[in-house]
Formats: structure tokens, sequence, C-alpha cells
């Protein structure tokens, strides 16, 4: 009876072991696949945790930015912020953030290793422990730098044709003053009338 208890314990445990190689080699399996999916998408993926850190960063975050990965994790993401986006993500954005969990196209400007500005919108999801306290975050930023570019540039016409619009407005009244003035002082007979003949002018 003793060898057929511990048979059947040996049996048990020998499957125990199984299953817990087999949850360990899908884990692994579901890690790999992560990892390759955060690393290989063509955007700007980073994860900070509930100080603001960055604990990872995807290959393409750190290409725009122009730093290696062991560069950039374990610093404050607002490091790389410009000193405007600093004040607005710590005293605005962040405290919203860790209470709701989640925030969308957040308006940044990141510096690059080179010194060149760009502007990103950021958006990201909280990702929670079993109390339910933030463990980390996992946020995608999109370069919208040529979008505001553009912006920028279509203002900047509006606005010359504006100015455009207004010189013409102010030329045609002084002109339009000045004819009027020749009509009203002329010593002549002067009309103006339409295909119909009729006056429009006198």
């Amino acid at each position: 009876l003793v060898g057929l208890a511990v048979f059947f314990l040996y049996q048990k445990a020998i499957s125990e072991i199984n299953h817990r190689r087999n949850a360990e080699r899908a884990l692994m399996k579901s890690e790999r696949r992560y990892r390759t999916i955060y690393n290989n998408t063509p955007a700007m993926l980073h994860s900070i945790d509930a100080r603001g850190r960055l604990v990872s960063v995807s290959d393409h975050w750190a290409e725009e930015m122009g730093y290696a990965p062991e560069e950039i994790v374990g610093r404050k993401l607002t490091d790389f912020f410009t000193p405007e986006s600093k004040i607005y993500a710590e005293e605005t954005v962040f405290k919203e953030f860790f209470e709701t969990g989640h925030c969308k196209d957040i308006p940044y400007r990141f510096i690059k290793r080179s010194g060149e500005v760009i502007d990103v919108l950021l958006s990201a999801i909280a990702d929670r422990d079993r109390d339910g306290n933030i463990k980390r975050t996992l946020a995608v930023s999109i370069d919208v730098t040529e979008r505001k570019r553009a912006e920028e540039s279509l203002r900047q016409a509006k606005e010359e044709l504006s100015r455009h619009s207004r010189d013409l407005e102010r030329k045609v009244a002084k002109r339009t003053r000045e004819i009027t003035g020749i009509l009203k002082y002329t010593p002549d007979v002067v009309y103006i009338k339409d295909r119909d003949f009729r006056y429009v002018l006198i």
C-alpha cells in the first residue's frame, strides 16, 4: 500500500511538473511574441512605472530619438521633453492619468539626442496589479511634426491672404473716393449706363 501510494504521488508530481513546464514554455512563447510585436511595430512605444521612469521602449522609439535602449531605460520620461511639456506632464497629465488609468492624444514635444524637437500625440493605458495599483503603462506616441508644420504653413498662408485682401480693400476704397471726388467736382456732364441703357451713375 505504501509503495502504491508513493507510485501515485510520483505520477501526480510528474504530471504537475509537466504541466508547469508547459505553462512556462507557453509563457515564454507569449513573451517572445509580445516582445517581437513591441519592437517591430513601426510606432514609438514605451512603458513607465508609477514613478514615471521608463521601464522599456520599442526599437522604433529609440531609433527615432537617437538613443540606444540601454541609455533610456531607468530615466524619467520627462527627461526627453521640452521644459513646457515637462511642466504640463508633471502638473496636469500625470495626476489625471494615474487616477483614471488612461489618456488619449496628449500633445507633447520631445527633444531628440540631436537637439531636434518633434511634436507628438501620446495615448496610454495602465497595467494594474490585483489590488488595482498601476504597475506600468503602455503608451504610443505618434509623430505629428510634419502635420504641425503643414498646419502652421496653412495658417500663415491664410493670414497673408487676409492681409492682402485688407490691403486690396483699402486700395479699392481709396480709388473709389478719388473717382467719386472727380465725378463730384468736375464741371462736365458724366454718366454711366448699363447694356440696357439705364443710368447707373451720373
